[in-house]
C-alpha cells in the first residue's frame, strides 16, 4: 500500500468515525425525546381517564363520547381504570383486554407512576391515592416509531454517501498534494555516477521539499568534490 491510498484511507476512516458518531448521537436525542413526548402524551390520557370516570356530573354515556374523541388521538388506544381490589371499573373501548398482575399494581400504587411496554405498544399506569383507584392508559405510537426508522434510514444513507464522497476527495487532493514530491523523486532517480554535475532544480517555495531538494544538492556538490 503506497503513501497516497494510506493518508486517503486514514483520512476516510477519521471521517466515518466523526460522521458514525454524530449520527449515532442524532438518532439516540431524537429516539428519548420520542419517547418521553409519548409518555407524557399517555400520562395526560391517564389524568383525563380518571377525571371521566370519577366526575359525577358526566354520564356514562358523554364518558363514552368523549372517551371515544379523545382516543382518536393516539393510535389503538385503550384505557382501564381499576378499583383498589384491582377489578376493571371502566375501559376503554368495551372490547379492550390487558393481562394485568397484581404484582404490577402493587408496584405502581407504591411508586405512583410507572411506565412499561406491551408488545408495540407503551403504556402508563397510576395509582391516585385520593381516588384509591388505578388508571392505565397504552397505545401504540405508530406515526413517532416510523419517523424514528425514517431518520434512522436518512442517516445511514447520509452517512455512506458522506464517507464514498470523502474517500474519493481524499484521494484526489493526496494525489495532488503528493505530485511535487513525485517529481522530485524522478528528478533524483534520475542522477547517476555519470552526471554527479546535474542538481534537483530549487523551488521558491520555503517548504518541506525545497529542504530536501537543498540538501541532496549539498549531498551532491560533496560527493563531486569526493571524485573529483
Amino acid at each position: 500500500m503506497n503513501l497516497k491510498l494510506r493518508f486517503a484511507l486514514l483520512f476516510t476512516l477519521l471521517v466515518a468515525v466523526i460522521l458514525s458518531f454524530s449520527m449515532a448521537t442524532v438518532y439516540y436525542l431524537y429516539y428519548n425525546y420520542r419517547q418521553a413526548d409519548f409518555y407524557r402524551r399517555l400520562e395526560q390520557q391517564v389524568q383525563q381517564a380518571f377525571d371521566l370516570h370519577f366526575d359525577s356530573r358526566i354520564s356514562d354515556s358523554l364518558v363514552y363520547v368523549l372517551s371515544e374523541q379523545s382516543g382518536r388521538q393516539l393510535y389503538e388506544e385503550q384505557d382501564f381504570v381499576f378499583d383498589s381490589a384491582f377489578r376493571i371499573i371502566y375501559q376503554f373501548p368495551d372490547t379492550a383486554s390487558f393481562l394485568l398482575s397484581k404484582d404490577f399494581l402493587a408496584d405502581v400504587k407504591a411508586e405512583g407512576l410507572q411506565r412499561f411496554r406491551y408488545g408495540e405498544k407503551e403504556g402508563v399506569a397510576k395509582f391516585s391515592p385520593q381516588r384509591n383507584a388505578f388508571a392505565v392508559s397504552m397505545a401504540h405510537d405508530r406515526v413517532g416509531v416510523q419517523k424514528v426508522k425514517n431518520l434512522r434510514d436518512i442517516l445511514i444513507l447520509v452517512c455512506l454517501g458522506n464517507v464514498i464522497l470523502t474517500a474519493f476527495l481524499s484521494f484526489v487532493y493526496v494525489r495532488q498534494i503528493t505530485k511535487p514530491l513525485v517529481k522530485l523523486s524522478e528528478q533524483i532517480t534520475s542522477i547517476s555516477e555519470s552526471n554527479l554535475t546535474q542538481r534537483v532544480p530549487i523551488s521558491r517555495n520555503n517548504d518541506e521539499l525545497t529542504l530536501i531538494a537543498r540538501n541532496f544538492n549539498d549531498m551532491l556538490n560533496r560527493l563531486e568534490k569526493a571524485f573529483n
